[in-house]
């Protein structure tokens, strides 16, 4: 029966196999590795259900639908998290093989299903982004890239905080809650504005980070919930494009067309092209309306922007032409070219990226306007109040209510005003956040984009002021190709607006800036401008805007103008009108260097050709020839001829002039202040370059600094070399008056000059190029600066150079203190004799001191004070020396050095030691800093030399006293004594003359005179006489009157209880020990009964019970207490008291008051 039916069997088995089989869909699989963690995406065409685990070693995903997936790409993508992959049979269950021990995290996003491995004890592993995807935001990250900038849109979908941070080349947002990125989707595709994206989720925030160009412009703005980054990139750097392909209309986000459609079309291509919004001519009748007209009066249909190739703008123009006039603007997007497909693309998250979008926003989304114009036109946009206001150069009519028609979604109104000469448009936003966010011109067509985004420029127009004294204050905006000036009036205001249009899409001003006497108005494009003095217009020069009035104006800042403006924009920054000139250099050169002997050769000749009467004027202009290449000395030569032949000629103002211009040159800066103040030069700019290049030489910076300022204009036209001479100065004052804007402005106008003034100012230049890099903290330019100057040639150039990169390597911790000691040590005796060598030589000393080299440093310091001792510098170095010294050995730092190292640095720089308390302060400090090593003999000399020297008086009788004590120390008793003869004073306190007979006393005793010590003790009842009383009497083996002293010393029994303390202990023990000595049996009895029970908490009570506890002489060994009580003597603790008393740096000056036996002597037990 079996064999009969196998057929159908056989059927049915093939038809259940077959039908998963036949089920299976695409899904396209995903990988990428990070430092912590790595990531799989399944990418399913519909939602699916799942269930991932970790068993053991491998990663099990099971879906509830078959599949059919490559996994070789995510594999490879995962190297160092999974080493291979395999499908089940049933095509449900993905089992990767994983390399480590991991923990798992996963959550669906839309279709895609995300699946992290992660690094246990990683920072992922212990971030706040879930493992459930109801804890989590998958973060969506949209890229767009337009024609001059490339955006990143963060799709939040509820509102979140940010921050930015920007780090040179890196740009880090920081949001204030957790998300999850994909950037493997990020990378792909990426805008090449950006490079190298990361992100973060640490402590419930994510960070993202992005590379853009050091120097490139960004923007960043909320649009709703969501977040826009935009880079901008140089237009002027980008690739040509061929004209038969201009560039796409990009916009990031595209606005989805509202269009009446099956939902699935809403996903094609097709359905999400910009809205093109465009003028449109009156109708011609009441149920046509044509989309432009081509009259003059009327802008003209725009081309078809982003068309492939000429023929199909060809193609696309006769159709726009040829259509029926019920053609709508949706439909006319319908039909447009391709590239509306290639902006969709560019705008929205690419399928292979990132997850679709869940919701459309369609409210914030930006609308185009295009404008097509016969002829290209100039254009301005602004915003004042309310109103955004779009200004044509040229005086059309526009069909307002069809625009807004099509614009309804940000533009709530928009009115033409009148103007005879302008197309003046008002536009009312939703609100006031909606604003131009990009200008794009195609051929003649403007396209004005809308968007939640500021008023922001491309490119902003560069400010400058011209100051003359006759003019006043101007402000001068350069511009390539200004466009109209116009004028109108605010119909809601009622005052007037001055407007200049432009033909560069996105040049305009990036903040609106408030004077006293007008405004400039924020703009997208153009300048306006609104006045409140009737006096003050805008006037058009070939290549600039001035802006001014017959009284200049007041340009107090109420804002300030940025001191950061583009750098190519800074490039054509001009530095104001140029006023009257006296000198004309450029005039008098005649040539190049190369025909140099000729033309001089052609003035002697004529000079000698010429009446005695009239050499001055030949010789006046050989004078000028020669200053005007350079050659100061040459000129000056003459010049003397002159004044010595023709005072009627050498008194003229240009004579004058001349001769203080070519004093500059020749470094001459006190005789060219005295030629250059004549007042007949007051009124010439170009005068002010010399004046303020006299005032440097003289180092009146302040001065020079004015004098500069009002000169540049007439220093940007000079010829070289007296530009290149004259630079320097300029550049140097900029610099150390803190100008930089100024020297931003001086570089960017020197970017294509340098070559051209030779080696030598081309290092010096580069050198102070340098300096304006570091200070702005761009220190890769920095560096390249300063190895121009140094590779230059120019000894000037490469010294200083040498010392800024060695400074600059310290900073960035490139080299060390000892390779930086080195190198400068080399550099100082490259360069000698002014500000520099100083300059190297007190950095120099700087670093020795830093490094503990304190001998270097006080050396480097002493060239100055004895090379330049005249100089305020050498001042300085001297009150540096005194300082280091005094931190070494009154603040403590010589405590870093050994006491023998401090010794000979004190001897070697014994000068720097300072008059008065201070001084001998810091003598007594080191020296007891080298009695603390036993350093004895070198103490004595040290306050010997003081008490010698130094000291008089009753201080000289207290220092005196600590070094008798020091040579006691040192076992030198007749040098004690000489010590106190030396240092006698007979008006001495109390204090010091007991302290002084005490130590004589124990020099005595040493000297084998105890009876003479007795006698120098007598009536002295203190307790450092009795010590040293006890110990002379043991010493001489008088038992009875040491007992007696003892008995002093250790004072009445201690109460029940109390225990006697270690010094007082040791005293109760030789107390004991002459008693037994002096066989005074009773006497010990008494002592043992009164203070044995004292003394049993004391470390010498087993020696104090052998000697004192009544025993009738048995076992008693005289030897034996010898051996115990060696350590105990009361020299040693008179010996300390007065240590621990004198030998401080207060001494005998500050003696400290007499320690009672109470004080120290007896704690109580337990």
């Amino acid at each position: 029966m079996f064999c009969a039916r196998w057929p159908v069997y056989l059927v049915l088995l093939l038809v259940l196999f077959a039908l998963p089989l036949s089920a299976q869909e695409d899904v396209r699989v995903r990988g990428g590795g990070h430092s912590e963690f790595g990531r799989l995406v399944f990418d399913w065409p519909a939602r699916v259900g799942y269930k991932a685990e970790i068993s053991g070693q491998n990663l099990i995903v099971r879906f509830d639908r078959p599949m059919k997936a490559d996994f070789g790409p995510a594999i490879s993508a995962l190297n160092g998290y999974a080493s291979g992959a395999e499908l089940s049979a049933d095509n449900r269950t993905a089992s990767f093989r994983l390399k480590g021990d991991f923990s798992l995290r996963s959550f669906a996003n839309d279709n895609s299903v995300v699946i992290d491995v992660i690094r246990k004890n990683s920072a992922a592993s212990a971030s706040s982004v879930p493992q459930s995807p109801g804890a989590a935001l998958a973060l969506g990250v949209r890229k767009g890239q337009h024609p001059n900038y490339d955006r990143l849109v963060f799709d939040w979908t509820r509102p979140v905080e940010y921050s930015l941070d920007r780090n040179g080349g890196r740009v880090s947002l920081n949001f204030n809650r957790p998300a999850v990125v994909d950037i493997v989707s990020v990378r792909s595709g990426l805008g090449r504005g950006f490079s190298n994206p990361s992100a973060t989720a640490k402590g419930g925030r994510l960070r993202f980070s992005v590379g853009i160009g050091n120097k490139a412009r960004i923007r960043h703005f909320r649009a709703g919930t969501k977040v826009v980054l935009d880079v901008f990139r140089d237009a002027k750097k980008e690739a040509p494009r061929q004209a038969a392909s201009p560039p796409p209309v990009q916009a990031a986000p595209v606005v989805p067309v509202k269009q009446e459609a099956k939902a699935s079309d809403t996903a094609s291509p097709e359905a999400k092209r910009p809205v093109l919004l465009v003028p449109q001519s009156p109708p011609t009748s009441s149920d046509e309306r044509s989309v432009a007209s081509s009259k003059p009066e009327v802008a003209k249909p725009p081309k078809q922007v982003a068309s492939k190739s000429k023929e199909a703008v060809t193609q696309e123009r006769t159709k726009a032409e040829g259509a029926p006039a019920t053609r709508t603007v949706t439909e006319k997007a319908k039909q447009g070219p391709k590239a509306y497909e290639q902006s969709t693309a560019a705008a929205q998250p690419a399928a292979e990226d990132q997850a679709k979008e869940s919701e459309p926003e369609v409210a914030l989304d930006p609308v185009t306007l295009v404008f097509g114009w016969p002829e290209v036109v100039t254009m301005a946009t602004f915003r004042r109040n309310k109103y955004v206001w779009i200004v044509f150069g040229q005086r059309t009519v526009i069909q307002t209510a069809a625009l807004l028609k099509q614009s309804g979604t940000l533009i709530e109104r928009l009115d033409q005003v009148p103007s005879g000469r302008a197309t003046v448009l008002r536009v009312q936003t939703k609100n006031d956040g909606i604003n131009v966010s990009n200008i794009q011109l195609d051929d003649s067509n403007w396209m004005i984009e809308f968007a939640q985004s500021p008023m922001l420029p491309i490119e902003q127009i560069p400010l400058g002021v011209s100051q003359t004294e006759t003019q006043g204050a101007q402000l001068l905006m350069p511009l390539e190709e200004p466009g109209q000036l116009l004028t109108f009036t605010d119909p809601d205001a009622g005052d007037s607006l001055q407007v200049v249009t432009v033909a560069q899409p996105g040049l305009g001003m990036d903040e609106e800036r408030a004077y006293p006497e007008f405004k400039l108005l924020a703009s997208a494009q153009g300048i306006a401008v609104e006045t409140f003095n009737p006096d003050l217009v805008l006037n058009k020069l070939q290549k600039a805007i001035v802006f001014g009035g017959p009284n200049g104006l007041y340009v107090s800042p109420v804002e300030s103008v940025p001191s950061k403006i583009d750098a190519k924009a800074l490039s054509q920054l001009s530095f104001g009108a140029i006023g009257s000139q006296l000198l004309e250099p450029a005039k008098w050169q005649k040539g190049g260097l190369n025909d140099l002997i000729e033309v001089r050769q052609e003035y002697m000749n004529g000079i000698i050709k010429q009446s005695p009467r009239r050499r001055a004027k030949g010789r006046t202009e050989l004078a000028r020839y020669n200053f005007s290449h350079g050659f100061a000395h040459e000129a000056l030569g003459i010049i003397e001829v002159v004044e010595f032949t023709d005072l009627e000629a050498a008194s003229a103002p240009e004579f004058v002039a001349l001769k203080g211009a070519a004093l500059v040159l020749a470094e001459r800066g006190k005789a060219a202040q005295k030629a250059l103040t004549d007042s007949r030069l007051d009124g010439y700019q170009d005068i002010l370059i010399w004046r303020g290049a006299a005032d440097y030489l003289m180092g009146d910076i302040a001065s020079a600094s004015k004098n500069f300022d009002a000169g540049d204009p007439s220093l940007q036209n000079y010829p070289n070399p007296l530009k290149g001479k004259l630079l320097i100065p300029r550049l140097s004052v900029a610099l150390e008056n803190g100008q930089t804007e100024l020297a931003q402005k001086w570089r960017d106008k020197l970017a294509d000059e340098l070559d051209e003034l030779g080696p030598t100012y081309k290092g010096r230049l580069s050198y102070l190029l340098g300096r304006l890099y570091r200070d702005e903290l761009d220190f890769d330019n920095a560096f390249g600066a300063y190895q121009v100057a140094a590779n230059s040639g120019d000894v000037w150039s490469r010294v200083r150079a040498e010392y800024e990169l060695v400074d600059l390597n310290l900073q960035q911790e490139t080299i060390d203190v000892s390779e930086a000691v080195q190198r400068l040590e080399r550099l100082r005796f490259a360069w000698r004799g002014d500000a520099f060598e100083r300059k190297v030589l007190d950095r120099l000393a700087d670093l020795y001191i830093a490094d503990s080299d304190y001998r270097n440093g006080l050396n480097t310091l002493k060239v100055i004070v004895s090379n330049f001792s005249k100089h305020p510098d050498a001042q300085a170095a001297a009150r540096k020396m005194r300082d280091i010294f005094r931190r070494l050995y009154i603040d403590g730092e010589a405590d870093n050095i050994s006491p023998l190292r401090a010794l000979a640095l004190y001897d070697e720089f014994r000068e720097l030691t300072p008059a008065g308390p201070e001084g001998n302060l810091m003598i007594q400090k080191l020296a007891e800093k080298l009695v603390n090593v036993d350093l004895l003999d070198k103490a004595s000399d040290l306050l010997g030399h003081q008490v010698k020297f130094r000291l008089r008086s009753e201080e000289k009788a207290a220092v005196g006293t600590k070094l008798a004590l020091i040579r006691l120390i040192a076992r030198d008793p007749q040098g004690a004594l000489d010590a106190l003869r030396d240092s006698f004073y007979l008006n001495v306190s109390l204090e010091i003359e007991n302290d002084r007979r005490r130590i004589r006393a124990k020099a005595e005793f040493e000297l084998g005179k105890a009876n003479n010590a007795i006698a120098l003790l007598a009536g002295d009842v203190s307790r450092e006489a009795d010590q040293l009383r006890s110990a002379i009497y043991f010493r001489e083996r008088n038992w009875g009157e040491a007992a007696k002293v003892y008995q002093r010393l250790v004072g009445d029994p201690p109460q029940e209880g109390e225990s006697i303390g270690e010094d007082l202990g040791r005293t109760a023990l030789l107390w004991a020990v002459a008693l037994k000595l002096n066989q005074d049996e009773e006497g010990l009895r008494q002592l043992f009964e009164l203070y044995g029970p004292g003394m049993k908490g004391s470390p010498l009570a087993a020696t104090f019970d052998y000697i004192a506890r009544p025993s009738d002489g048995v076992g008693f060994d005289a030897g034996t207490i010898q051996k115990r009580i060696a350590d105990v003597d009361q020299f040693q603790a008179f010996m300390k008291n007065y240590r621990e008393r004198l030998l401080n740096s207060g001494g005998a000056l500050n003696p400290k008051a007499q320690t009672s036996r109470s004080e120290d002597t007896k704690t109580p037990s337990g």
